[in-house]
């Protein structure tokens, strides 16, 4: 029986989902992935966010979802997301 190969020391992949934050797009491990993971994986890939920052998702219908930190949502290529400073709300008045 073939066991599925997992990678040693608990590195994973990175590059195997596309989706946005902040309007801008970053790659990161999928399907499934914590609000901590996607804000850690944007701030290394440039986009201006702090990880004390909310965490929202889009649906395709444009509605939003706050993600905790330890919520685990799956993401797929175009998932989109939206990180504010807890005071800011400024990406929801503005019809995003």
């Amino acid at each position: 029986m073939n066991e599925p190969e997992t990678s040693k020391g608990g590195d994973r992949r990175r590059g195997q989902v596309h989706i946005t934050v902040n309007r801008q797009d970053i790659e990161i491990d999928g399907p499934g992935d914590s609000g901590l993971e996607i804000k850690e994986a944007a701030i290394e890939q440039g986009v201006d966010i702090a990880l004390d920052f909310q965490l929202a998702m889009l649906d395709p219908e444009g509605k939003q979802k706050i993600i905790g930190d330890n919520d685990v949502v799956e993401v797929s290529d175009k998932s989109e997301f939206f990180a504010t400073a807890s005071d800011d709300n400024s990406y929801w008045e503005h019809g995003l």
